[in-house]
């Protein structure tokens, strides 16, 4: 899971992130990276500029697989918080076929769990803000649950 100090430009938490990543990349490791965040640096293995031109930039997170062994190669999975969070592929020893894991109902799990709908006061603003358009799907979709 990345955090603000990963994709922070001025921290060391993104250097350390960073050259963790290229020693797992160059290993026999599989490597999933979650970026739940909506600011700060691309940070996923993934290059930028390849995903952008693919994909639009209308995404707002990001889950990217990296393969062990598949060179630079990666999936990606780039989601608007307007979407669901994807089923991804989680792979597995060699041999057995990759799990899939429904991140969506994860996250849910973790928010229903934890504490979080007493701790996000729904009735400001999102920290970083929205896009407009977002902003005005978000404050519809609360209106509807009561939340503002």
């Amino acid at each position: 899971m990345l955090s603000p100090k990963n994709k922070s430009r001025e921290s060391n938490g993104r250097d350390v992130y960073v050259r963790k990543q290229d020693t797992v990349l160059k290993s026999a490791t599989h490597r999933i990276e979650i970026d739940l965040l909506r600011e700060g640096a691309h940070t996923i293995a993934a290059p930028y500029e390849p995903v952008a031109g693919r994909l639009g930039t209308s995404w707002h997170y990001a889950i990217c697989l990296h393969r062990a062994g598949n060179g630079k190669k990666f999936d990606v999975w780039p989601v608007s918080v307007r979407e669901r969070l994807p089923k991804i592929s989680v792979p597995l020893t060699e041999g057995f076929p990759d799990l899939v894991l429904d991140m969506q109902a994860v996250v849910t799990e973790v928010y229903d769990r934890g504490v979080f709908d007493r701790r996000i006061d729904y009735r400001t603003a999102p920290v970083p803000p929205l896009p407009r358009g977002d902003n005005e799907w978000a404050d519809a979709l609360l209106r509807s649950g009561g939340l503002r």
